[in-house]
């Protein structure tokens, strides 16, 4: 028997005395294809507090998108359900990520998920390659770390390919 859809929740992750927040929008648990978990829309910025309405939260403008292993991180208590709203419209399409690697010229593109999911044609920019998410499943550990370094898909990818560097002292949110 499959377990209740968790798209739709919206979830707060505590890093000490801070939150952050995300949306589940997809999930890849069945088929033949990867697993991939619960995709999880992370809001940019952190607080110290849980708003009184979700609404705020949903307000935010988006950090990233990233691959959890949801069940998990709520019996954990690592991630605790807020309130169960409808999708967004702009973020129920099907997602797009970047696969590849290890170099950056042999990063693609990917559109969809699962059985679904299908490589996008043409040559994709580097600066699309370098704003798209990259396809992975994050523990906790690694939730924290983007929200501690504001890491959108572009900082990830600059960090990665050597065009910048972490100053992880000086950079960090909390």
């Amino acid at each position: 028997m499959a377990g209740k859809s968790l798209v739709g929740g919206v979830y707060a992750f505590h890093f000490g005395s801070h939150v952050a927040f995300g949306l589940c929008t997809h999930e890849e648990t069945g088929g033949i294809g990867p697993r991939l978990g619960q995709l999880m829309r992370l809001f940019r910025g952190v607080a110290q507090e849980v708003p009184e309405d979700v609404s705020a939260i949903l307000s935010q403008p988006l950090l990233t998108s990233v691959f959890v292993n949801l069940p998990i991180m709520i019996r954990a208590g690592e991630a605790i359900k807020l309130a169960d709203v409808p999708v967004p419209p702009e973020l129920a399409g099907p997602p797009l990520f970047r696969v590849g690697g290890p170099e950056p010229e042999h990063f693609f593109l990917v559109e969809g998920l699962g059985e679904s999911e299908t490589p996008v044609e043409g040559g994709a920019l580097k600066a699309d390659i370098a704003g798209a998410p990259d396809q992975a499943i994050a523990s906790f550990g690694a939730l924290e770390r983007i929200f501690r370094f504001d890491l959108t898909p572009e900082r990830a990818f600059a960090f990665f390919t050597g065009t910048a560097t972490l100053d992880e002292e000086c950079e960090a949110l909390f």
